[in-house]
């Protein structure tokens, strides 16, 4: 079932990327990318409130450690990102290079906290890399 609904966060990963950049395109990227947080804030508002409104609680938000409200910062310039490079290489190259930053980062996680990254990995994260790089080389010419 988790693997259905991984496959299905990267079909909806691409949808998102090709509204927003469209978004983005029609009323600029400040304009969009408002629009975008706007409606994912009242949506996940509603949600939260319809399935869980005896969590609403003010106190556990402003207690909150600071670091856990950079996710949102961490979205949005993933979003300006996002709609800068697709200005500038196609919606696969585009989203390959998305999960090889994912793969990296996840590798440097893994590295960093469980000391741990094996060379097999390693090997794919550069084959991958370099996929990319001669894709991007050959649509070039």
């Amino acid at each position: 079932m988790y693997i259905i609904l991984a496959f299905l966060l990267g079909c909806i990963n691409v949808i998102s990327k090709t509204i927003n950049y469209q978004a983005t395109t029609y009323l600029g990227t400040a304009c969009g990318s408002l629009i975008n947080y706007l409606t994912a804030s009242l949506l996940s508002l509603l949600l939260f409130l319809f399935l869980n409104p005896a969590y609403v609680n003010a106190e556990s938000f402003l207690s909150a450690p600071f670091w856990l409200y950079l996710g949102g910062v961490c979205g949005l310039l993933a979003l300006i990102i996002n709609v800068t490079s697709l200005k500038h290489m196609n919606l696969f190259q585009s989203t390959t290079l998305l999960l090889i930053g994912q793969l990296f980062g996840s590798a440097l996680l893994d590295l960093l906290l469980l000391q741990s990254l094996s060379f097999f990995r390693l090997c794919g994260l550069l084959i991958l890399t370099a996929g990319v790089i001669w894709d991007k080389r050959v649509l070039m010419h």
